[in-house]
């Protein structure tokens, strides 16, 4: 779990390296697609197996997810970031962590019922070995 976080915050400290260099060029709209784009994608995947870890673990994907959402609102280094996580309108670690057990575990509200498809659902392939 350790070697996993490692590496996703080898790659968000990259990401982040790449939004700071054009954060004075293009409009916040396209710099929050370039965090969906390079840093969420590295987040989601595996969360399930590593997102309930400890803080101590997560301490610096943490930190560097704060960071990335300062330099994605052109924010100080020191900023109050729960401001920047509702304005941005990205969950946190701890609540994509728990909406992301929720819709595995079928505890989504029922509005959400037709808005989310599993693969199985869509896919009549069947592909164990």
């Amino acid at each position: 779990m350790e070697k996993h976080l490692s590496r996703v915050n080898s790659k968000i400290s990259r990401a982040i390296f790449s939004i700071n260099q054009v954060k004075h060029v293009l409009p916040y709209d396209s710099l929050r697609t370039l965090y969906f784009a390079l840093i969420h994608p590295h987040l989601s995947y595996g969360i399930l197996a590593w997102g309930n870890t400890s803080r101590a673990n997560m301490n610096k994907t943490i930190k560097l997810r704060r960071r990335a959402i300062r330099t994605i609102n052109t924010s100080g280094f020191n900023s109050h970031t729960d401001p920047l996580f509702k304005r941005s309108d990205i969950l946190k670690l701890k609540d994509l962590y728990e909406y992301q057990t929720n819709f595995i575990n079928n505890r989504l509200p029922l509005s959400f019922n037709s808005t989310f498809q599993f693969n199985h659902q869509i896919q009549n392939i069947h592909t164990t070995r």
